[in-house]
């Protein structure tokens, strides 16, 4: 956790090479930066074979993972993991006063995770959101036994691994550094990185972060039931899903039904607390490729939906990008986050 003052941030090392890793179930999702002239620069991405990570929110003994192997083109000096963290405690904290990191903050009450010495929690001061004399603070339990593990995936030398966040919140940042960047003061966004098991939506309005809300719902229970509906095998739905090679609005409706009315929920929430109107919803993810996905969340939810290219914030070297990766770059949010907050951080 950091605690030094602002004035002190040369201290912090300068990373120029980093490799962002975003650890998913179905595969590991993979970009480098470097500076290069002064720039950020994109110059690789890949999809890489997933890991079978630990989680604690399983009884059994953690297993030790193995060395994880990069490829040339992907092996950087630092490594900034993103992880589904299942575990992981996420909450968007309010405190009445307006405060700073030097003081000393109700965290780990506020958290309410019951014994707080088996968790890592970091959390950040967020930027004031305009009309609200407020302190915010963005933060994270993870237990301890997960981020010990992850280590052993670069035990020694280089790379080396200089972060660990949680998946979905890396993707905001990737999110803040591409459309969020064209964002006024006076437009509210909602982010959805819908992943594999669980999904996270925030809001962004009046120039801020208001809501962080996480499920515990993903593609894979979508997927299930179009693969129930059919009576095919995962594969063949998924395809389907993917390729809109059949009508599948109805099992992806039904399907969807309890994560949308959370949504709304929280839409009709944050926008009378806040007192705006979401406008659009930026999703990222793998399934954020599937024409039904996507209508029916349009249908439920009333607000236009859009995919985005993370990979597109920053200039790239010529074939930084292969030809797997084309046409599924939502897919790359949270891995160029990582990287990108390591080294944005660092500047």
């Amino acid at each position: 956790m950091q605690n030094l003052p602002d004035s002190l941030r040369f201290w912090r090392p300068r990373y120029a090479d980093v490799v962002g890793l975003d650890l998913g179930n179905s595969s590991v999702k993979a970009v480098r930066l470097r500076r290069i002239k002064g720039k950020i620069t994109l110059v690789a991405a890949g999809f890489l074979p997933a890991l079978s990570l630990p989680s604690a929110k399983s009884d059994a003994t953690l297993p030790a993972l193995a060395p994880f192997k990069l490829p040339k083109a992907l092996r950087g000096r630092y490594v900034a993991l993103a992880v589904p963290g299942a575990a992981a405690t996420i909450k968007l904290l309010t405190m009445p006063t307006r405060m700073d990191k030097t003081a000393e903050l109700p965290i780990r009450e506020m958290m309410a995770i019951g014994d707080d010495t088996v968790y890592r929690i970091a959390y950040e001061l967020l930027p004031m959101v305009h009309g609200h004399g407020e302190t915010r603070a963005l933060a994270v339990a993870l237990p301890s036994v997960e981020a010990q593990s992850l280590p052993a995936l670069f035990p020694a030398g280089v790379p080396a691994i200089c972060s660990l966040e949680i998946s979905g919140l890396a993707a905001l940042t990737a999110y803040q550094r591409g459309p969020g960047v064209n964002a006024g003061a006076e437009t509210a966004d909602a982010v959805l990185d819908f992943g594999a098991n669980s999904s996270l939506l925030a809001v962004f309005a009046h120039g801020g972060l208001v809501l962080v809300r996480r499920f515990d719902f993903g593609a894979a229970a979508v997927t299930q039931r179009v693969r129930e509906t059919l009576g095919v095998d995962l594969e063949t739905a998924e395809g389907i899903l993917m390729d809109g090679s059949f009508d599948v609005s109805k099992p992806v409706a039904a399907g969807l039904e309890n994560f949308t009315r959370q949504a709304l929920i929280s839409r009709d929430f944050i926008e009378h607390r806040e007192n705006c109107r979401i406008g659009r919803v930026y999703v990222c993810g793998g399934i954020a490729a599937s024409r039904d996905w996507r209508a029916e969340l349009h249908r439920a939810l009333g607000v236009e939906i859009a995919v985005w290219n993370p990979l597109a914030c920053l200039p790239a070297l010529p074939g930084a990008i292969p030809d797997e990766v084309i046409g599924r770059e939502s897919r790359f949010a949270a891995a160029m986050g990582a990287a990108l907050g390591v080294m944005r951080a660092s500047s």
